[in-house]
């Protein structure tokens, strides 16, 4: 009988059967820890792009584009190793990562980030945590910027806001 089947439904067939094997691989995350995936994902960050961020436990886990995370409220900080001088409040931080080893949550790899809807709070001290950061280049990966604020800060008074519609490092 499968040589009565027509090379166009055994092609139907086998293209149907790895779409599924493929979105059943990269479903895997949601099977993840998240509260450990949280603080992996803040490790990750500091290793890896050098930014202490505090990651709010709303995370979700979403295929298309690419696989990604989506964490929901997150602030990053200046000083990577404390939680005070606060140097962005971000609505939308997405996460992606590379699918070669998704399906283990501890061989996580990112690939980029993108920071969406925040607000940056530039004050004299954050302005040279910034300048120093991208002359001095920590990470090779892509960080973008997009449908954010800037608020150039002097002595706790707003000078000027710019607006970022989009912006990659």
């Amino acid at each position: 009988k499968f040589n009565q089947i027509s090379n166009f439904n055994k092609f139907l067939i086998f293209f149907i059967s790895i779409l599924f094997l493929y979105l059943f691989y990269v479903s895997m995350p949601s099977l993840y820890d998240y509260q450990r995936l949280q603080s992996q994902l803040k490790t990750h960050l500091i290793n890896e792009y050098n930014l202490n961020v505090n990651i709010s436990d709303k995370i979700q886990y979403k295929i298309l584009p690419s696989p990604h995370f989506e964490v929901k409220e997150s602030t990053i900080f200046r000083d990577v190793k404390s939680d005070e001088n606060k140097l962005a409040e971000v609505d939308n931080l997405k996460i992606f990562v590379s699918i070669a080893n998704i399906h283990n949550q501890d061989k996580l790899q990112l690939k980029n980030i993108e920071i969406k809807e925040s607000i940056f709070f530039l004050n004299k001290d954050n302005r040279k945590f910034v300048f120093n950061y991208f002359k001095n280049k920590n990470t090779d990966r892509k960080i973008s910027i997009k449908k954010s604020k800037l608020f150039l800060i002097d002595k706790d008074e707003v000078i000027s806001i710019f607006p970022i519609k989009n912006m990659n490092f």
